[in-house]
Protein backbone atom coordinates (compact mmCIF):
# COMPACT_ATOMS: atom_id res chain seq x y z
CA UNK A 1 0.00 0.00 0.00
CA UNK A 2 1.63 3.47 -1.03
CA UNK A 3 2.14 6.17 1.12
CA UNK A 4 -0.32 8.28 -0.92
CA UNK A 5 -3.37 5.88 0.15
CA UNK A 6 -2.33 5.94 3.71
CA UNK A 7 -2.30 9.42 3.75
CA UNK A 8 -5.88 9.19 1.67
CA UNK A 9 -7.45 6.96 3.98
CA UNK A 10 -5.77 8.67 7.29
CA UNK A 11 -7.88 11.77 5.60
CA UNK A 12 -11.12 10.37 5.44
CA UNK A 13 -11.10 9.04 9.08
CA UNK A 14 -10.09 11.98 10.17
CA UNK A 15 -12.59 14.38 8.18
CA UNK A 16 -15.97 11.79 7.74
CA UNK A 17 -16.92 12.26 11.22
CA UNK A 18 -15.81 15.64 11.57
CA UNK A 19 -18.34 16.18 8.36
CA UNK A 20 -21.45 14.05 10.18
CA UNK A 21 -20.61 16.39 13.10
CA UNK A 22 -20.92 19.50 11.08
CA UNK A 23 -23.97 18.86 9.18
CA UNK A 24 -25.55 17.51 12.71
CA UNK A 25 -24.71 21.20 13.97
CA UNK A 26 -26.19 22.73 11.05
CA UNK A 27 -28.97 20.97 11.42
CA UNK A 28 -29.40 21.33 14.99
CA UNK A 29 -28.95 25.72 14.68
CA UNK A 30 -32.50 25.46 12.35
CA UNK A 31 -34.04 22.70 14.68
CA UNK A 32 -33.83 19.89 11.84
CA UNK A 33 -34.14 16.46 13.03
CA UNK A 34 -31.85 17.72 16.00
CA UNK A 35 -32.01 21.27 18.23
CA UNK A 36 -29.81 22.86 20.46
CA UNK A 37 -30.60 23.11 24.46
CA UNK A 38 -28.68 25.31 26.83
CA UNK A 39 -28.82 25.58 30.50
CA UNK A 40 -31.89 27.22 31.59
CA UNK A 41 -33.93 26.61 28.69
CA UNK A 42 -36.51 24.03 28.19
CA UNK A 43 -38.29 23.22 24.43
CA UNK A 44 -41.42 22.03 23.41
CA UNK A 45 -41.43 19.22 20.68
CA UNK A 46 -44.71 18.78 18.14
CA UNK A 47 -45.56 15.92 16.47
CA UNK A 48 -48.28 16.36 13.88
CA UNK A 49 -48.48 19.72 14.37
CA UNK A 50 -49.91 18.52 18.02
CA UNK A 51 -48.19 18.91 21.48
CA UNK A 52 -45.96 15.97 22.02
CA UNK A 53 -43.13 16.40 24.60
CA UNK A 54 -40.79 18.53 26.26
CA UNK A 55 -37.11 18.62 27.31
CA UNK A 56 -35.45 20.58 29.87
CA UNK A 57 -31.74 21.30 31.32
CA UNK A 58 -31.64 23.27 34.24
CA UNK A 59 -29.03 22.12 36.40
CA UNK A 60 -31.01 20.10 39.95
CA UNK A 61 -34.49 20.42 38.84
CA UNK A 62 -36.20 17.89 36.69
CA UNK A 63 -40.47 17.69 35.66
CA UNK A 64 -42.93 16.42 38.39
CA UNK A 65 -43.63 13.57 35.88
CA UNK A 66 -46.79 12.40 37.68
CA UNK A 67 -49.37 10.31 35.86
CA UNK A 68 -48.99 9.96 31.87
CA UNK A 69 -46.93 12.26 29.58
CA UNK A 70 -49.83 13.80 27.71
CA UNK A 71 -50.65 17.04 26.70
CA UNK A 72 -53.90 16.77 29.26
CA UNK A 73 -51.68 15.81 32.40
CA UNK A 74 -50.70 19.67 32.55
CA UNK A 75 -49.09 19.37 35.94
CA UNK A 76 -46.91 16.58 34.65
CA UNK A 77 -44.44 19.32 33.12
CA UNK A 78 -44.02 20.90 36.90
CA UNK A 79 -40.64 21.83 37.60
CA UNK A 80 -39.44 20.31 40.85
CA UNK A 81 -35.80 20.16 42.80
CA UNK A 82 -34.38 17.03 42.43
CA UNK A 83 -31.40 15.30 44.14
CA UNK A 84 -28.11 13.89 41.94
CA UNK A 85 -29.26 10.51 43.44
CA UNK A 86 -33.10 10.83 42.11
CA UNK A 87 -32.71 12.41 38.60
CA UNK A 88 -34.02 10.34 35.64
CA UNK A 89 -31.84 9.17 32.58
CA UNK A 90 -33.77 11.26 30.16
CA UNK A 91 -34.43 14.86 30.07
CA UNK A 92 -38.37 14.62 29.30
CA UNK A 93 -38.71 13.57 33.25
CA UNK A 94 -39.83 10.03 32.06
CA UNK A 95 -36.65 8.26 32.90
CA UNK A 96 -36.54 6.21 30.17
CA UNK A 97 -33.37 6.62 27.56
CA UNK A 98 -34.27 8.72 24.14
CA UNK A 99 -32.91 4.91 22.00
CA UNK A 100 -29.25 5.29 21.13
CA UNK A 101 -29.23 8.74 20.45
CA UNK A 102 -29.29 9.62 24.29
CA UNK A 103 -26.54 7.23 25.18
CA UNK A 104 -24.63 8.59 22.46
CA UNK A 105 -24.78 12.19 23.14
CA UNK A 106 -24.00 11.11 26.82
CA UNK A 107 -20.96 9.02 25.94
CA UNK A 108 -19.15 10.89 22.92
CA UNK A 109 -20.93 13.98 21.88
CA UNK A 110 -20.28 15.63 25.45
CA UNK A 111 -16.29 15.46 24.76
CA UNK A 112 -17.05 18.46 22.33
CA UNK A 113 -17.73 21.58 23.93
CA UNK A 114 -19.46 22.74 21.21
CA UNK A 115 -21.81 19.82 20.79
CA UNK A 116 -23.04 19.16 24.38
CA UNK A 117 -25.81 20.97 23.88
CA UNK A 118 -27.72 19.05 20.81
CA UNK A 119 -30.61 17.15 21.52
CA UNK A 120 -32.83 14.47 19.31
CA UNK A 121 -36.00 15.74 17.91
CA UNK A 122 -37.13 13.31 15.80
CA UNK A 123 -37.77 12.97 12.02
CA UNK A 124 -38.64 16.38 10.57
CA UNK A 125 -40.78 17.39 9.18
CA UNK A 126 -43.02 15.38 11.10
CA UNK A 127 -41.55 15.97 14.77
CA UNK A 128 -40.81 19.51 15.03
CA UNK A 129 -39.60 22.36 17.55
CA UNK A 130 -42.11 24.31 18.94
CA UNK A 131 -41.92 28.17 18.10
CA UNK A 132 -44.09 31.29 18.94
CA UNK A 133 -43.44 35.18 19.38
CA UNK A 134 -42.96 36.49 22.55
CA UNK A 135 -42.24 40.58 23.76
CA UNK A 136 -40.65 40.93 27.05
CA UNK A 137 -38.46 43.61 28.98
CA UNK A 138 -35.03 43.36 30.39
CA UNK A 139 -32.99 45.07 32.79
CA UNK A 140 -29.55 46.19 31.40
CA UNK A 141 -26.72 47.88 33.04
CA UNK A 142 -24.94 50.61 31.32
CA UNK A 143 -22.36 53.18 32.04
CA UNK A 144 -23.31 56.78 32.39
CA UNK A 145 -21.52 59.83 32.14
CA UNK A 146 -18.66 60.10 34.61
CA UNK A 147 -18.61 56.06 34.34
CA UNK A 148 -21.45 55.50 36.63
CA UNK A 149 -23.53 52.63 35.99
CA UNK A 150 -27.59 52.93 36.01
CA UNK A 151 -30.27 50.20 35.29
CA UNK A 152 -31.78 50.90 31.52
CA UNK A 153 -34.91 49.32 30.48
CA UNK A 154 -34.39 47.90 27.48
CA UNK A 155 -37.41 45.83 25.56
CA UNK A 156 -36.55 42.97 23.09
CA UNK A 157 -39.23 42.03 20.53
CA UNK A 158 -39.00 38.12 18.81
CA UNK A 159 -40.32 38.55 15.67
CA UNK A 160 -40.98 35.64 13.11
CA UNK A 161 -39.96 33.00 12.73
CA UNK A 162 -40.01 33.91 16.49
CA UNK A 163 -38.08 31.77 19.48
CA UNK A 164 -37.70 27.90 20.25
CA UNK A 165 -37.29 27.84 24.05
CA UNK A 166 -39.18 28.81 27.08
CA UNK A 167 -36.66 30.40 30.01
CA UNK A 168 -36.86 27.91 33.05
CA UNK A 169 -34.08 29.46 35.15
CA UNK A 170 -34.91 32.92 37.38
CA UNK A 171 -34.31 36.05 35.57
CA UNK A 172 -35.16 39.92 36.34
CA UNK A 173 -38.09 41.15 34.06
CA UNK A 174 -39.09 44.83 33.42
CA UNK A 175 -42.77 46.24 32.95
CA UNK A 176 -42.90 50.55 31.57
CA UNK A 177 -45.66 52.49 33.54
CA UNK A 178 -45.53 55.65 31.23
CA UNK A 179 -47.37 59.38 31.89
CA UNK A 180 -47.55 58.27 35.50
CA UNK A 181 -48.76 61.69 37.79
CA UNK A 182 -47.23 62.23 41.00
CA UNK A 183 -49.43 63.79 43.56
CA UNK A 184 -47.84 67.17 42.39
CA UNK A 185 -48.76 66.26 38.98
CA UNK A 186 -45.86 65.73 37.66
CA UNK A 187 -45.52 63.40 34.67
CA UNK A 188 -43.03 60.52 35.03
CA UNK A 189 -41.79 57.29 33.42
CA UNK A 190 -42.21 54.48 36.39
CA UNK A 191 -39.88 51.26 35.81
CA UNK A 192 -40.76 48.24 37.54
CA UNK A 193 -38.66 45.71 38.03
CA UNK A 194 -39.07 42.31 39.53
CA UNK A 195 -37.54 38.58 39.23
CA UNK A 196 -39.81 35.92 37.80
CA UNK A 197 -39.69 32.27 36.97
CA UNK A 198 -41.25 29.77 35.24
CA UNK A 199 -42.45 27.12 36.87
CA UNK A 200 -44.80 24.93 34.67
CA UNK A 201 -43.66 25.56 31.21
CA UNK A 202 -46.43 24.02 29.40
CA UNK A 203 -49.03 26.54 31.34
CA UNK A 204 -46.95 29.52 30.52
CA UNK A 205 -46.96 28.50 26.69
CA UNK A 206 -50.64 27.06 26.40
Amino acid sequence: MSALTLLTAGAAIVLVPVMILAIVYLLAINDMFWTILREGQAKTFLQGGQFWKMIMSLGGHDFKSEGEMTSHNVDYWDITEVSHESEPASEDGSGDEDWSWELFRKNFLNTFPFLTGIRWVGVWPFQTVYTYSFTFASIEQQAGEGGEVKNMLKVTEHDDPGIDYILVQSDIYGHVMQGMETQSNMEVDVIIAFRARVINPYKALF
